[in-house]
């Protein structure tokens, strides 16, 4: 039997089974019961628990959490789906769990038992279950509160069924994108987004939908970063001026706009200064090419990088020296390994937070196909660990590894996905 007594820094509680047996979070040693209290490692760390609009703590280790068996609730968000429903230090015990063949294979609705495996994924394929049509939009899960573990079930919209080739060819991920495209629409500023890191991305999004409504969403937010835009040598401005120089160049090529292109020369004159001897790029721009203390920073470098590359699409010539320089430093890595994190040998992991992913794309748009592929190839064969990870929080990762990842091929690419798929409904 094991005790359940939790820290006197949080409100008492005593979690006891149906079964009169105490409760316990599955794959902690005893005398660390029933949670993790402060001071014990990522207590503070919690988890987004998909569309439901509850976050929980999973035990596990960084990424992993293939012991988990339970999930401690401790948020939920006002007005959604699981508000009423579940609420903090509830206990998830299972779920509605399919099993790990592709989505539209599942055809009888699963058994609703306590959960076998890895608790986190285990709820990402019982959200995916809910979210098709033969699961009608119905989470159901196990909760155990105040001792009593009971069914309940958490109404999520339906999204319908991943087609085997998704994201091609698949009705769900343009749902998912569709409903992406609104809700970032809904948050823009009215005068369109300003220069960034994320912003840009959410602009980008916008663009990339190919959609007439959001061209002026589009519009505003190129010029307000145009006109907001501004070079200094000071704070970490090389992550700034990479991504807004990206959506920058999308938008001109993507619309012939002639209003951003003195924007996008300043920005390319700005990253060939800036730049380090090597062909990098640190946090900030660099006086006489020297590299900084610090050094390298390639997580930033790389969009840089690729920012070049589509200026010099948009008949931008102005950093096209920095370009052969982070040519020769970027493709010294093609065949030995990963983009490590700045001037060291090359990494062993496969999307290397995102840096092999970006550094594709700059290569295969000037045509260095072979260094491309090899850095494609390396993104679209990651493992979950690898692609969930990262440096700052995953973002960077999993903003650009799947565009590396696909420029591997269409089957390379919906292998990918098919690994991920579940997860990412989390």
């Amino acid at each position: 039997m094991h005790r359940l007594i939790l820290s006197s820094l949080l409100v008492p509680l005593a979690l006891v089974s149906s079964h009169g047996q105490e409760h316990h979070l599955a794959g902690l040693p005893k005398h660390l019961t029933p949670l993790p209290y402060a001071g014990i490692r990522n207590w503070h760390v919690t988890q987004n628990l998909g569309p439901t609009g509850a976050r929980g703590w999973i035990y596990g280790h960084t990424t992993n959490t293939e012991e988990s068996r339970e999930i401690l609730i401790k948020s939920i968000e006002p007005g959604s789906p699981a508000d009423g429903i579940l609420q903090p230090y509830d206990i998830i015990v299972g779920a509605a769990v399919p099993p790990e063949t592709p989505a539209s294979t599942w055809k009888t609705a699963p058994e609703l038992k306590p959960f076998e495996a890895d608790a986190r994924l285990s709820l990402s394929r019982a959200i995916t279950w809910a979210e098709s049509d033969a699961g009608q939009g119905a989470l159901k899960l196990l909760r155990c509160r105040d001792g009593q573990t009971e069914t309940v079930t958490i109404p999520l919209p339906v999204l319908g069924t991943y087609s085997d080739t998704m994201p091609l060819d698949c009705p769900k991920s343009r749902r998912i994108v569709k409903n992406a495209a609104q809700f970032v629409a809904a948050q823009m500023p009215a005068d369109g987004y300003g220069p960034g890191i994320g912003r840009p991305h959410n602009a980008g999004l916008l663009l990339a939908t190919h959609d007439p409504k959001y061209l002026d969403y589009v519009r505003r937010s190129a010029i307000r970063m145009s006109e907001l835009h501004t070079i200094s040598d000071a704070g970490h401005e090389t992550w700034r001026w990479g991504n807004t120089n990206t959506f920058l160049c999308e938008y001109y090529l993507a619309t012939g706009d002639e209003r951003v292109l003195p924007t996008i020369r300043g920005y390319a004159k700005a990253l060939q200064d800036g730049q380090c001897n090597p062909g990098t790029w640190g946090h900030r721009a660099v006086p006489d090419f020297i590299p900084p203390g610090y050094g390298s920073l390639n997580s930033s470098g790389v969009v840089c990088f690729f920012s070049l590359a589509l200026a010099n699409q948009c008949g931008v010539h102005e950093a096209d020296e920095a370009i052969e320089k982070s040519i020769g430093f970027y493709g010294s890595y093609a065949g030995r390994g990963s983009i490590p994190y700045g001037d060291h040998p090359p990494s062993y992991a496969t999307t290397s937070n995102g840096k092999n992913g970006a550094v594709a794309l700059a290569f295969n748009i000037l045509g260095a196909n072979p260094a491309a592929q090899w850095f494609a190839r390396l993104c679209a064969s990651s493992n979950l660990q690898n692609f969930e990870g990262g440096h700052s929080g995953n973002y960077f990762n999993q903003t650009w590894s799947p565009l590396g990842a696909q420029l591997s091929g269409d089957k390379n690419y919906i292998n990918f996905w098919k690994r991920f798929h579940s997860y990412r409904d989390l």
